[in-house]
């Protein structure tokens, strides 16, 4: 197995939107390497290459209640946003009173 995967497309960037070549390890699944656009590599992409993505509407609870811990918290809500490739949470606040 290699230890690169070369994606190539439409990479969203804070600078805009380019072609580029978007190398990730296979080992971690990050990106090591942002390059210019290359039609040899691994995959073509069809759609958008985004670094991570925003998960707009999630509902995590710090109950103080202690009547609903089994839902979602804090720290559960981030640790399976992390490892889903989201990099940004927009809470909507329904926590009991």
């Amino acid at each position: 197995m290699k230890d690169t995967l070369s994606v190539a497309g439409w990479c969203v960037n804070p600078d805009g939107t380019a072609k580029a070549t978007v190398y990730v390890s296979t080992l971690t699944g990050l990106i090591t390497q942002v390059g210019d656009y290359t039609s040899h590599a691994d995959i073509i992409a069809r759609d958008l290459i985004c670094p991570g993505a925003i998960d707009a509407h999630v509902h995590c609870r710090e109950d103080e209640s202690g009547l609903e811990m089994y839902k979602e918290d804090f720290k559960t809500g981030g640790e399976a946003a992390v490892n889903g490739g989201v990099t940004h949470m927009g809470e909507m606040g329904n926590n009991p009173v």
